[in-house]
């Protein structure tokens, strides 16, 4: 199982956001953050990126 796309959950009272780290390539990986409503949009979007969620 690939560990790529990770997707790691952030919260706070205004702000919720996911934070999407793509495979390396050439040894740089790229990060995408993404609002998001809560854990259960959260989980949506890792479901159809196929990724693994890290803290969530």
């Amino acid at each position: 199982m690939s560990k790529f796309p990770q997707v790691r959950y952030f919260a706070s009272r205004k702000t919720k956001f996911i934070e999407i780290t793509h495979t390396p390539v050439n040894g740089v990986s790229t990060k995408v953050t993404k609002p998001v409503i809560g854990k259960a949009e959260a989980r949506q979007i890792t479901k159809e990126l196929n990724g693994v969620a890290w803290n969530f």
